[in-house]
């Protein structure tokens, strides 16, 4: 596995459940991607 792929991987692990929450909770999108 390269650098590259397992911070992407990192990032998914990561992003994935954000995103649902910034859904979930009716959130700004660019708000919440900041707080990452």
């Amino acid at each position: 596995m390269t650098v590259d792929t397992r911070l992407a991987a990192a990032y998914e692990s990561v992003g994935g459940p954000a995103s649902a929450a910034v859904r979930l909770l009716s959130l700004d999108p660019l708000d919440a991607t900041a707080l990452l």
